[in-house]
């Protein structure tokens, strides 16, 4: 287990359009010079699977499992990443603000909104921020934005649902931008989808044997 540190002092998000990531119809209204994608893996199906592919979930395991080093978790206060929550028909509703904390089986904490953390893979280094976390009855994710420019700047929410029809998937919704003015456009398409590769990966880290339903946005 990864001990957590708490700082009073919270670097600032590196993009704007805060917590956009949650709204259902981000693919068709990203926010301005974004790229926006949304892919879905299905998991499988009844309750079980559900509990254990959000346990998983919310303890950094996507990223793990896609051979992501977890660092530096910071306990953040959170104050600033409350808000309204949307439903798939755009309907507000309470978002979660974290007065309970919840644990894994082995004694894991569950991610919270405010906690930052550093991902590391190979080359890969993105420091990150919890900005809202989803803890519902069928409905279980957390979405992170960028804290520097070392590439594409956004925001990743990571989600694990269990429909009407009983089948459990993981849900992906994101949007980037590249803000390093020098780089040229073929490389600056090439990062997003770097960005997007990632995040397929980290999806199928939950059941990597599952098939990416696609609706990421064209990069040219």
């Amino acid at each position: 287990m990864i001990k957590r540190q708490s700082t009073p002092d919270e670097p600032p998000i590196s993009y704007g359009a805060i917590g956009a990531s949650r709204d259902p119809n981000l693919m068709r209204f990203p926010p301005r010079g974004s790229t926006p994608s949304e892919f879905a893996v299905k998991l499988g199906s009844g309750t079980e699977r559900f509990r254990l592919a959000s346990a998983r979930l919310m303890t950094w395991g996507a990223q793990r499992g896609a051979g992501f080093d977890v660092h530096s978790i910071h306990e953040g206060t959170g104050s600033h990443y409350t808000g309204l929550e949307f439903d798939e028909n755009g309907i507000p509703f309470a978002d979660y603000h974290g007065d309970e904390q919840l644990f894994s089986e082995e004694g894991e904490e569950f991610i919270t909104p405010g906690i930052s953390a550093t991902l590391v893979r190979g080359s890969v280094s993105r420091e990150v921020r919890v900005v809202f976390v989803v803890n519902e009855t069928n409905r279980v994710g957390f979405a992170y934005g960028t804290l520097d420019a070392r590439g594409p700047v956004g925001e990743e929410f990571y989600m694990v649902e269990q429909r009407e029809n009983d089948t459990v998937w993981a849900v992906y919704r994101g949007f980037h931008e590249v803000v390093q003015s020098r780089w040229k456009k073929p490389l600056r398409a090439a990062e997003i989808r770097s960005v997007q590769d990632r995040a397929r990966e980290q999806l199928r880290a939950l059941l990597p044997t599952q098939t990416v339903v696609s609706a990421a946005r064209r990069v040219e």
